[in-house]
């Protein structure tokens, strides 16, 4: 591991150090909205080319940390036609993310984030037939995105989310969804040497906010308003997604 940076610790590490906490209790607890909140963030911070890698970092051990308690109830044919094609645009997202101007890329991801946060807000969902074709379209388009923007959940998540079966089981195939998408990320991200001393050492430091947070998340799991806090994370995310595209 290399010395950290100069200048490593400024008001921009501390701003970001308060989202992380704040956004890890949003995964904890509804178990997915990290990339559209701290994507934001961290491309004002320090744009898309260091903000979208250390969202990778600092989501491993947090996608680890929930793995457990999601395990038996995951989906894994679902997760698995959903992630075996996410890994494949994951290459090509990576590829965009690199060769693609950083102002273009945080307003990109901005815009993404408003669309996503109206259609959760109004609760729009997927109605329509499954078949596995369609699966794997809506996984390509996640990596896809997650590759390029570090924000592949709304299209996957509004999928997902209107499927027959219980949320639970949702929820955790959403958590099980990730693992192989977040290792591909990390090898297509180390190709493409977007692993700097600056984005190693923010992952390392963030991770331990943002696994806080998610702990305190899941304690509010069954016990908070759950609708009122999906009010909540909405506007925040809203807010943010705002600020971003017109800073």
């Amino acid at each position: 591991m290399p010395l950290p940076p100069p200048g490593l610790f400024d008001a921009a590490f501390a701003a970001a150090f308060v989202a992380t906490f704040i956004t890890g209790v949003m995964r904890g607890f509804a178990g997915f909205g990290a990339g559209m909140a701290l994507i934001p963030v961290y491309s004002l911070l320090w744009g898309p080319v260091v903000g979208v890698p250390v969202l990778i970092l600092i989501e491993i051990p947090a996608t680890l940390q929930l793995l457990p308690r999601a395990w038996k109830a995951i989906d894994w044919r679902a997760a698995l036609l959903l992630g075996i094609p996410a890994v494949i645009g994951a290459r090509f997202g990576a590829e965009l993310l690199v060769e693609l101007p950083a102002d273009l890329m945080r307003q990109a991801t901005a815009v993404l984030v408003v669309i996503a946060v109206i259609a959760l807000w109004f609760g729009w969902r997927y109605r329509g037939r499954r078949p596995a074709p369609l699966t794997a379209g809506v996984g390509a388009t996640t990596g896809l995105l997650a590759g390029a923007t570090g924000i592949g959940g709304p299209p996957v998540i509004l999928y997902q989310l209107a499927a027959d079966g219980p949320v639970e089981r949702h929820r955790a195939t959403l958590i099980g969804f990730y693992v192989p998408l977040e290792a591909a990320l990390v090898t297509f991200y180390l190709l493409f040497g977007l692993f700097t001393p600056q984005v190693l050492w923010l992952g390392v430091l963030l991770a331990l906010p943002f696994m806080a947070g998610i702990v305190f998340g899941q304690h509010l799991f069954g016990r908070a308003d759950e609708n009122a806090f999906r009010r909540v994370t909405l506007l925040f995310l809203g807010a943010v997604a705002i600020y971003a595209l017109v800073a």
